[in-house]
């Protein structure tokens, strides 16, 4: 090869990696430009003393309203009020296309002196593809397991409609957000196909940092451990200035470890320094996901 072909495709190379960085550079700039303004909008819309606009995994969007009005409704009306906020989001983000859940958490924040103690009252989840106006929202139904189709993956997940709220102490919350996915074909009825795995997602609202990626995690059913490994933190919200954090914790566990859950009468799972124990109605809420499978009974 002549030595001036050698530079022309080098001096290709250099221009092509150029612009790939710039595309990446302009679509980082753009996805911040659409947050901003849905942060924006949603100040504007609900009287929120701040809200916080997050993109996880490339595609989940999770918004917490701080301090809001919404915080002194009961229970079924920040259901509903969660659900109208995350149709708002889907009809309002620009890059929308992107997302597949969305997570509305609604957070009180106060100042003592020079600290801040921040936790969460409730944190809801929506399939992207299935939120519509209206819809159930009954605290009784909150635990129930259903189910959403994504026709490009041709999968079913299994979720709950709601988290379940492990622990709430001064300065802390953590909340517990269940899911797997099964194959849609070759379904036979009654009975889903058995998925992989069960995913765990933790979210947590505190005044510090509990979570290093090496701090243990351990499930314990009935005194017996059934699942042993270590944290896994894929993101961290707020600064020891603001004395306020969120991180999200995601762990992968077998089925058959997620039955042994469903089937013990005391669970308990050690999250770091904390020891987060089931009530009977989140094992029980638990179980409607394996019934989802089972039975095919799922909303």
């Amino acid at each position: 090869m002549k030595p001036g072909a050698k530079n022309r495709r080098a001096l290709l190379s250099v221009v092509c990696f150029s612009l790939l960085i710039n595309l990446c550079c302009n679509k980082a700039v753009e996805s911040l430009s659409d947050l901003y303004a849905l942060r924006t909008e949603l100040i504007a819309e609900y009287k929120a003393q701040d809200v916080s606009v997050v993109i996880q995994n490339s595609d989940v969007l999770g918004i917490s309203l701080i301090n809001s009005p919404i915080n002194n409704l009961s229970e079924l009306e920040r259901g509903s009020k969660a659900q109208e906020i995350a149709l708002f989001a889907k009809n309002r983000y620009r890059s929308i296309n992107a997302i597949e859940r969305i997570w509305v958490s609604f957070v009180i924040s106060n100042t003592l002196i020079f600290f801040n103690f921040s936790s969460s009252i409730g944190t809801y989840h929506f399939e992207t593809r299935t939120l519509t106006p209206g819809g159930p929202t009954n605290a009784d139904e909150a635990q129930d397991a259903v189910s959403s189709y994504n026709q490009e993956t041709n999968q079913t997940t299994i979720y709950l409609k709601k988290s379940l709220q492990l622990n709430t102490e001064a300065g802390s919350s953590v909340m517990l957000f269940p899911h797997f996915a099964v194959p849609a074909t070759g379904v036979t009825a009654p009975k889903l196909p058995i998925p992989d795995s069960v995913v765990l997602d933790f979210t947590t609202a505190s005044v510090k940092r509990m979570f290093r990626n090496s701090s243990p995690f351990v499930i314990h059913v009935d005194g017996h451990t059934v699942f042993s490994g270590k944290i896994k933190v894929t993101n961290v919200m707020g600064s020891d200035e603001e004395q306020s954090f969120n991180e999200f914790v995601t762990q992968e566990i077998s089925y058959s470890e997620f039955l042994q859950i469903t089937e013990g009468e005391e669970v308990t799972i050690d999250l770091g320094p904390m020891e987060l124990k089931l009530t009977t109605a989140q094992i029980r809420a638990l179980r409607s996901m394996r019934k989802c499978v089972e039975e095919a009974n799922c909303w």
